[in-house]
């Protein structure tokens, strides 16, 4: 370690802590860097399992891949492991992994945690803002269209204020994807509709959204939790796309509470 082959593919892992054993996964674009703050507290009580998606972070990049190999290779690094079962959280594109790995086996899945959520969608959630707002964007600057992302993704409270380089450390972290892997990531993602397998996920699971969300508002983390036989859902009011960075402290206390439950 860090590096497991999974698949085929060398997947970058980081493992914290003792107890049972968490998985947690990243979204879209993102790395375990994303995770860490959560980790710290979450690694006190449990084992910490995070790792860099295949075409992310410091994992292999194939040029094309797709959302079911991302699934299968959770279940594949958890065998890896010697992990049976195991708690799940999953973010934003990472919560669609987690999803389609808990209708997969449900009896490996304790617990399972979707952070900001969806369960359908014909393109990634990026690129469907980017196409709403093509026409308020045009002629932008890269400079300028960070910014309007990032005011429309995140609560404004919170944009105000933090610096703007921690902003971009969140979107973008390091080691950032060049544009041919963006596009591959965004790709494993077209077509989505997990919806059809929901029922099949026999974990307790905790569905949060953030109010001010404008990637997967929380009309869709609350369809999700529908179709989920034993799912809450809470939207968290002072929140974007970002819970556990925009409301850290409320976030820590709801997902360390359901998981300790």
């Amino acid at each position: 370690m860090p590096y497991i082959d999974v698949n085929g593919v060398e997947l970058y892992v980081e493992i914290e802590g003792e107890g049972p054993p968490l998985l947690l996964i990243h979204g879209n674009g993102g790395n375990v860097s994303q995770m860490r703050k959560d980790r710290e507290w979450l690694s006190r009580s449990f084992k910490t399992i995070a790792y860099d998606c295949r075409g992310h972070g410091r994992s292999e990049k194939p040029a094309s891949y797709t959302l079911q190999d991302h699934i299968d290779d959770a279940l594949a690094l958890l065998d890896e492991l010697g992990v049976g079962i195991a708690g799940v959280i999953g973010v934003s594109g990472g919560s669609y992994i987690a999803q389609g790995l808990a209708a997969a086996e449900p009896d490996r899945v304790t617990k399972l945690v979707l952070v900001v959520p969806r369960s359908h969608g014909a393109k990634s959630a990026t690129r469907l803002f980017w196409e709403r707002h093509a026409a308020e964007t045009a002629g932008f600057s890269e400079a300028e269209r960070m910014k309007f992302f990032m005011e429309r993704v995140f609560s404004p409270a919170f944009v105000r204020r933090t610096d703007p380089r921690t902003l971009m450390e969140l979107v973008r972290p390091e080691p950032a994807l060049t544009p041919e892997e963006t596009a591959a990531a965004n790709r494993a993602l077209e077509r989505l509709d997990l919806r059809p397998a929901l029922g099949r996920i026999t974990a307790p699971t905790l569905v949060i959204s953030g109010r001010l969300d404008g990637l997967n508002p929380p009309k869709l983390g609350r369809e999700t939790a529908s179709l989920i036989p034993n799912a809450q859902f809470v939207e968290m009011p002072n929140s974007g796309h970002g819970p556990s960075f925009e409301e850290p402290e409320a976030f820590a206390e709801l997902v360390g509470r359901f998981l300790k439950s």
